[in-house]
């Protein structure tokens, strides 16, 4: 599908990112091309592919940094997101003991370092396997030091000029603790933090089947979301035809709501030098362009 730019003349100010898990690092300008094309303004980043070329990738240096912005300028692009954020740390784990959850705090304050060099604001804390609850844990004793951390992360994330999204993984990946929105949403209020949001994943409430309530959870917790996936269960493409009427509810609700962050496709590479990607970078338009300009 090769849609021209100014099929999306109507829907310009919205908007809207791919995450790079689509494509390789050597596909990267291509990947920019497209997504330049269908009007897309922002990429989110799992940084270790970003800084693949770098010896350290999660800790690139300063011309590094500075390569990877300038490169995204011709393109009309910013980076605007950062997810993948435990990719390469060991040791780390959010309730098992003191030790690996202060492991935990320092990847985390470093990737909140990485954001802000990158101009970036939003990074989706999903993670399944470090925050699982281990069995000789109560759920109350687990909300207590997760409420905690969290609240100490804020305050350096709000220091950088950033927000850490706290998502929803279901229990198919692995965890027992924030498997619902609403349970995702309820942490996030309970650490009361202005740099402390919530990440609506739309793979999530598929999994979860509750995908039909999408738009609905959205009006109640919408100050809360700082950040959209369009994602599909196990990262396959997105968006896609199932449920494309809750999708299309749940872009009505952000336009009602007057949305104003990001919305991202997550998904994982295809196997075919990008087809899908400009597939679903055209999709996603179209579906938006449907609903009608959000602003």
């Amino acid at each position: 599908m090769n849609t021209p730019l100014g099929a999306y003349s109507d829907v310009q100010s919205f908007k809207s990112a791919v995450s790079n898990i689509a494509w390789s690092f050597d596909e990267r300008f291509d990947a920019y091309d497209i997504l330049q094309k269908h009007g897309y303004s922002g990429v989110e980043i799992a940084p270790g592919l970003l800084f693949q070329d770098c010896e350290t990738p999660l800790f690139p240096n300063a011309t590094k940094i500075k390569t990877r912005i300038s490169e995204l300028q011709p393109f009309g692009l910013s980076f605007c997101s950062m997810q993948s954020l435990f990719f390469g740390v060991q040791g780390a784990a959010l309730f098992e003991d003191a030790e690996k959850r202060a492991t935990m705090g320092a990847a985390l304050r470093a990737r909140i370092d990485l954001a802000s060099s990158l101009g970036i604001v939003n990074l989706v804390f999903g993670s399944p396997k470090i925050r699982n609850i281990p069995s000789h844990m109560t759920d109350m004793d687990a909300q207590q030091i997760a409420e905690q951390f969290f609240r100490e992360l804020g305050d350096y994330a709000g220091k950088a000029g950033c927000k850490i999204a706290l998502e929803a993984n279901p229990k198919v990946y692995g965890t027992n603790f924030m498997n619902t929105f609403s349970q995702t949403a309820d942490l996030a209020k309970a650490v009361q933090h202005p740099a402390i949001s919530v990440n609506f994943d739309v793979g999530s409430f598929i999994i979860n089947e509750d995908d039909t309530q999408m738009a609905d959870m959205f009006q109640r917790h919408d100050p809360l979301v700082s950040h959209v996936h369009v994602s599909q269960p196990q990262l396959a493409p997105a968006p896609d035809d199932l449920g494309a009427q809750n999708l299309v509810n749940l872009l009505r609700a952000l336009k009602s709501s007057n949305y104003e962050n990001y919305i991202s496709i997550e998904m994982k590479r295809s196997d075919d030098e990008l087809t899908t990607l400009r597939d679903k970078a055209a999709k996603l338009k179209n579906v938006i362009a449907s609903v009608g300009s959000v602003e």
